[in-house]
């Protein structure tokens, strides 16, 4: 296989595996708590359930691996949701790149199946187990849970857990809280891994909303509810009207994603939020700095200044093997305080990114929002997509994402 079809390889492979670790032989990462969002936090982002999905990408310390969080409101009873998440042998009908789930075993609530996926290059296998825990009937309330672990195959360890919770007759609220660790995968992941932590954690994003996504698709057609398409904005992108300053509890986990999607095939903004712990001041002062600003970004990043008459205008580039490109941004500090970022030309020409901060105690409160699509010259994120559009709106969060914490990173230095 060509290190020009890797990238594109590996992020597509994973949409079809839930990430599990090795029933077999259980590592300190499969033991520790995979947390969900609580009651109060739901409540919280409800504002953002109605419209949108919403992550949250907790913080990695040491060599541990940080889990990812994906919480959205289905409208479909629990029950039919569930019958989704719980067939694996019924996936390649709604997800359009898996070819095949044989089920294997079947004891109880628990079952075994192996998927695969094939194309003209490659094929790559693997082994799973899912299990059930349907509510006690007394209590219909406490919904479902379903635990899927990885037994073998191509992709590295972890392990997902899903949670369906009846909202009424007709709604539903899920959530997946999966941790993955591509040290143990097939060579081409493990050399994505091992080259940026922060692929790692982009691969793991667009998964988790893709799985997400597919499944509310199919939930609510067999309960034939058509969710209405999100029509994308024109021009700048409108400001969230949401409080972030209610989410700063939840900020200390990691950092809080919302994307505006209705089936992943279509995609309003995309919004970050996070801490920061440096003053407003140099928080602003790294935004506006196309250098540091750009290298934060992910190994590899450059820019070069060109001349501008308003702000700054510089080319930008990636010097990576698999997702290396160029373009031109322009920078600059709006009147009403929000600092801009366009693309002008390249790669995301007609990107727009937007950031708000705030002065808080423990720093700057940062939300970046942001109207784009990386398919948009970079031609290995549209073969993704091409595939599969439900992977939009994951990549699309994992570049919002890297906004924020590339800043963070280069105030750390």
């Amino acid at each position: 296989m060509g290190a020009s079809t890797s990238w594109a390889l590996v992020v597509s492979t994973f949409f079809f595996s839930s990430p599990a670790f090795a029933q077999d032989a259980p590592t300190a990462e499969a033991d520790r708590e995979l947390r969900s969002f609580t009651a109060s936090e739901i409540t919280l982002l409800a504002p953002l359930l109605d419209t949108g999905v919403v992550s949250l990408v907790e913080f990695a310390y040491g060599d541990q691996i940080p889990a990812i969080v994906i919480a959205c409101e289905i409208e479909a009873p629990a029950a039919v949701v569930a019958s989704v998440v719980g067939e694996p042998g019924r996936y390649p009908d709604f997800m359009p790149a898996l070819d095949s789930v044989e089920v294997t075993s079947t004891e109880g609530d628990a079952q075994s199946y192996d998927w695969s996926w094939h194309t003209s290059i490659f094929t790559l296998r693997g082994q799973n187990t899912m299990v059930r825990y349907p509510p006690p009937e007394a209590q219909p309330e406490r919904g479902y849970r379903f635990v899927v672990r990885s037994v073998g195959g191509d992709l590295g360890t972890g392990r997902t857990v899903w949670r369906v919770i009846p909202r009424g007759p007709n709604r539903s609220l899920v959530t997946t809280s999966s941790r993955m660790d591509l040290r143990d995968a097939n060579y081409i992941a493990r050399q994505l891994s091992a080259a940026s932590s922060t692929m790692n954690r982009s691969i793991h994003v667009a998964l988790a909303f893709s799985m997400m996504l597919r499944t509310r698709a199919e939930a609510e057609r067999r309960s034939g509810f058509t969710r209405d398409h999100v029509v994308a904005e024109t021009g700048d992108p409108t400001e969230p009207t949401f409080d972030a300053t209610v989410y700063e509890q939840i900020l200390e986990r990691g950092d809080l994603m919302w994307v505006e999607t209705s089936d992943g095939s279509d995609q309003g903004r995309v919004v970050g939020i996070g801490r920061i712990h440096t003053d407003e001041a140099r928080t602003r002062a790294a935004i506006l700095d196309p250098y540091g600003f750009t290298q934060g970004l992910l190994q590899g990043a450059h820019a070069n200044m060109l001349p501008s008459d308003d702000g700054q205008r510089f080319e930008w580039g990636i010097d990576l093997p698999l997702v290396g490109t160029t373009g031109v941004m322009h920078m600059r500090e709006q009147p009403d305080g929000i600092l801009a970022l366009d693309g002008e030309s390249g790669a995301l020409g007609g990107a727009r990114w937007r950031f708000r901060t705030r002065t808080r105690d423990y720093g700057t409160l940062l939300t970046a929002w942001g109207r784009f699509d990386l398919g948009d010259g970079l031609w290995l994120v549209r073969v993704v997509q091409e595939a599969d559009p439900a992977f939009r709106p994951g990549l699309s969060s994992s570049a919002e994402l890297m906004m924020v914490r590339g800043l963070r990173t280069r105030l750390s230095m």
